[in-house]
């Protein structure tokens, strides 16, 4: 064997020894990439849970010009937002229309002081349509 060949043989050799770590970190970064997806599918579907929910962010479909052959499948636009942005928004409508109901409660289902009813007394939620009669809700 000439010294050649004798440096390529144990050359081959010390490569077939890290064979079994080269197909490990092949496999780990296979699991790496299918968890970044699981991650991103599960973020887009928290953003459009919540987009949807908060109910006045647009939707792909109706947007014909710039999303042609959207339809309601593709969701709604929830622009920069993330899962933790998009929700912390979520709660924050939540608790204010949690407290607004908080505030029609208090009102006496029969009264009928318009002092009830000014705009300092109850501060209605953007967004929200107030109908007012019937009985009082119960939550």
């Amino acid at each position: 064997m000439t010294p050649r060949t004798n440096t390529a043989a144990r050359e081959s050799v010390r490569l077939d020894s890290k064979q079994p770590l080269l197909d490990e970190c092949a496999r780990l970064e296979t699991e790496l990439e299918r968890l970044r997806n699981t991650i991103r599918k599960h973020e887009d579907d928290i953003c459009q849970t919540a987009g949807k929910a908060l109910g006045y962010y647009p939707w792909f479909k109706d947007d014909q010009k710039n999303f042609p052959g959207a339809d309601e499948s593709c969701g709604v636009c929830v622009g920069d937002h993330v899962a933790e942005s998009i929700t912390d928004e979520l709660a924050k409508r939540y608790t204010d229309l949690r407290a607004f109901i908080d505030e029609l409660l208090e009102i006496e289902h029969n009264d009928t002081d318009a002092a009830h009813w000014r705009i300092e007394s109850v501060r209605i939620p953007s967004g929200l349509t107030l109908y007012v009669g019937g009985n009082k809700p119960k939550i």
